[in-house]
């Protein structure tokens, strides 16, 4: 792929502090888009901008992600009947400005990667149409922000601390959007939070492996850093891959209680594995949400895309899958003395 003007996360770099010259390794970037650098004294440093670093070995700049896996990943080829559908999708428009692949190709013209991810890569693989595109990119959302106003107007927003540009309308409106996000390295959502470009850190913060697959659309490459994913996907099996050694906002883990009884309600089967790690690790996380960031996080993941008149249907089936799967207790303290907040009449 083309070089990139800047240095990325995990290149080697020299800059200039106080007249004299500092060798170190980009860590990433934070929140006021400053590179934030490990030197070569092993301690941590900052400069102002990325305009005063470079690459050490400029002939020899870092390659693409998948170049970088850990030993379990899986990188392959799309089938071309994923590959064909996928690229319907990227060839719809993205209101006010141009369409989804026209956006990955600025990008990857000014040597940044950029992935589908999540859901949308998984429902694709499942045969079934994913309107919800995520695209998760290398390149530093500050040098995105100029092209993206070129190509949309002002019909965007920047969420800094979260690591994302959402394009066009807003869930509320039901227009159509987009979100353009960085990869998450720590504590996405605070103001310690760290961005870079390392796809190997940023799966270890999702959920389940089935939706921790990459899809790289220029070169129509599906990438499953975890190893697991693909198959997951296809067979709808939940396997965990959220590292809680990685510093990511502590609700997120908390929620994921939610999200497998989600998945499960909709026919997904754990491995053995993931229901060990579930009841050790991520219940007692659960009973420290807020009781008010809980039951929001339940209707938004369970209620808030099924019709007005399915809504009771849909939340017993979740009920019962959760009770079902062993978490009874959870519902009975943390879930159901709060249903009220959850309009379903």
């Amino acid at each position: 792929m083309p070089p990139s003007i800047f240095p990325k996360p995990g290149e080697e770099v020299v800059y200039f502090s106080k007249n004299k010259i500092i060798e170190g390794k980009l860590l990433g970037y934070d929140i006021y888009e400053k590179p934030v650098i490990i030197n070569q004294f092993d301690f941590p440093d900052s400069t102002n901008s990325f305009e005063i670093i470079r690459a050490k070995y400029p002939n020899n700049r870092i390659g693409p992600n998948w170049e970088r896996l850990p030993e379990s990943g899986i990188v392959e080829a799309a089938p071309t009947d994923l590959a064909d559908m996928i690229t319907k999708k990227l060839e719809e428009r993205i209101p006010p400005g141009p369409n989804y692949m026209e956006l990955i190709q600025e990008f990857y013209y000014r040597g940044y990667e950029t992935y589908l991810v999540g859901g949308t890569v998984r429902d694709f693989i499942q045969g079934e149409k994913s309107n919800d595109i995520d695209l998760v990119t290398t390149m530093p959302l500050k040098w995105a922000l100029p092209l993206i106003k070129s190509m949309f107007n002002d019909k965007f927003s920047y969420a800094r601390q979260h690591g994302y540009i959402r394009i066009g309308g807003t869930p509320a409106s039901g227009d159509p959007f987009i979100d353009v996000k960085n990869f998450s390295l720590s504590n996405a959502g605070y103001g310690t939070s760290l961005f870079g470009s390392e796809l190997a850190d940023d799966f270890k913060i999702r959920d389940f492996a089935c939706n921790a697959i990459y899809y790289e659309p220029i070169n129509k490459l599906l990438i499953d850093p975890s190893g697991s994913g693909i198959g997951d996907a296809r067979a709808k099996k939940l396997s965990i891959v959220r590292d809680l050694n990685i510093h990511a906002a502590h609700y997120s883990s908390a929620q994921i209680l939610v999200r497998f009884v989600k998945f499960a309600a909709r026919g997904y089967t754990p491995t053995d594995q993931t229901l060990v790690e579930l009841r050790a690790n991520f219940c007692p996380l659960f009973s420290t949400m807020d009781n008010a960031s809980r039951i929001e996080y339940v209707r938004r993941q369970i209620l808030s895309k099924s019709p007005l008149d399915q809504r009771i249907l849909v939340y017993e089936n979740f009920v019962q899958s959760m009770i079902g799967l062993g978490f009874e207790y959870e519902y009975e303290q943390f879930i159901k003395p709060y249903e009220s907040y959850l309009n379903l009449n």
